[in-house]
């Protein structure tokens, strides 16, 4: 079963994916913690996002990259599966 919710514990609804579709990715440190330390953090993840982003085919059209969190603006080249 999926993740649930904060306050109301029910699981949240299943994501629907579509082909094509740009997706919002956002991710933050423990507990709020920093994600990047300095400036050479953000290159290397820059790096290791590019080499996965050839690997995968995926697109990223944009990004913010935050002290403690990031945003990423993608479209995945992955095969969809068929939702029920």
């Amino acid at each position: 079963m999926g993740r649930k919710h904060k306050e109301t514990g029910m699981p949240r609804k299943v994501r629907l994916e579509y082909e094509g579709a740009v997706y919002h990715v956002m991710s933050r440190g423990n507990k709020r913690g920093s994600v990047f330390k300095s400036d050479d953090d953000r290159k290397v993840f820059l790096l290791t996002l590019g080499e996965a982003c050839e690997r995968s085919g995926a697109v990223v059209y944009s990004y913010v990259l935050m002290g403690n969190h990031y945003h990423l603006g993608e479209t995945g080249k992955q095969e969809v599966s068929k939702q029920k």
